[in-house]
């Protein structure tokens, strides 16, 4: 009976060993360097500013703000990624003729977020009536897909 108990107190012991030495599993490093643009998967200036992340299954996607030139709202940008340095433009998910009172507003920093009890996905954003900074409201928009 001796005998039969080291046994079992040495496996266990090895068991127990093998589950301290062995480390948790490692992505490869990525290095990002500062004050460099960033670019998607095809080469194209990444416009995803005052944005944010959400993750769905094994994807990243990172939505933000796209600019005219005059600085107005143009689109909210949509792009993924699965190790958050390389990124697949997916789609101008809100664009000025999404809606008529987008046409000559300012949005700002949109932000996706998933309703679990409707199934949707729901972007928040901070939205401006094009001249100035009185209006100041909230304003949301849904969608049956992350990227839609």
């Amino acid at each position: 009976m001796r005998r039969v108990y080291a046994i079992l107190v040495a496996l266990c012991c090895a068991f127990a060993a093998a589950l301290v030495t062995a480390g948790p599993a490692q992505a490869a490093a990525q290095t990002i360097t500062n004050g460099t643009q960033f670019t998607d998967t095809s080469g194209n200036a990444v416009h995803a500013h005052g944005g944010g992340v959400i993750k769905v299954g094994s994807y990243y996607y990172w939505f933000g703000e796209d600019r005219n030139a005059d600085n107005t709202f143009k689109y909210v940008d949509a792009y993924r990624s699965t190790d958050l340095k390389n990124w697949e433009f997916r789609n101008h998910v809100l664009t000025q003729s999404s809606a008529s009172e987008l046409g000559t507003a300012y949005i700002e920093r949109p932000k996706v977020i998933y309703n679990a009890s409707t199934g949707k996905f729901v972007m928040w954003m901070h939205k401006e009536n094009g001249v100035d900074y009185s209006e100041a409201r909230a304003a949301v928009a849904v969608s049956d897909t992350v990227d839609g």
